[in-house]
């Protein structure tokens, strides 16, 4: 079985996670149809499995990029110099003086 693979995600979906899940979840499909197929050891058919697994990779390296950048950040350590920040500073009075 070899069919064209170009129908799939080409073009504007994809965009989203849910556009990109859809879009997995089809190209999954075929993938498992093409390496289960009496031409996946043609090298058509091995070709093909190629591009849909490439494609595969892609979108999921797109959908990990859009998780970091919308992440939230780490908090970050409180710099040395803020030791004072639970009230105590200037609240002790010196009287030896």
């Amino acid at each position: 079985m070899v069919s064209a693979v170009g129908g799939i995600g080409s073009g504007a979906s994809g965009t989203g996670s849910v556009g990109a899940d859809s879009e997995l979840a089809q190209l999954h499909k075929k993938l498992s149809e093409c390496v289960n197929c009496e031409s996946a050891t043609t090298l058509e058919g091995r070709t093909q499995i190629a591009e849909i697994s490439t494609r595969i990779t892609a979108i999921k390296d797109r959908q990990h990029r859009v998780e970091l950048t919308t992440a939230p950040p780490e908090a970050t350590p409180a710099s040395p110099t803020a030791k004072a920040t639970d009230g105590t500073l200037g609240t002790q009075l010196d009287v030896y003086a």
